[in-house]
């Protein structure tokens, strides 16, 4: 294993365009160059760093409600299933 303070190059060979243009293209999305962008893959995908996406979705609360919060839950959003008649309207 690599002390922590040493840095090394690797040069990867044998990318066909695809993936390039894929490596590109992501790496563009993600803000940063395309070799950070490998490294930052690679140390996610072998367990080396976790990774940092954020997510602003629900599924941690996924099956963590009860029956009675579910119920509660869906009284607090009912209103947004019903229709407002002057909306629609001619």
């Amino acid at each position: 294993m690599l002390s922590s303070g040493l840095m090394k190059t690797l040069t990867i060979r044998g990318l066909d365009r695809t993936l390039y243009e894929l490596l590109q293209k992501e790496s563009a999305r993600a803000g940063m160059s395309m070799n950070r962008f490998v490294v930052r893959s690679l140390q996610r995908i072998l367990g080396v760093k976790k990774s940092a996406e954020k997510y602003n979705d629900l599924d941690h609360l996924f099956g963590s409600w009860g029956k009675e919060e579910a119920r509660s839950f869906e009284k607090a959003v009912a209103t947004f299933e019903e229709i407002d008649p002057e909306l629609w309207k001619s």
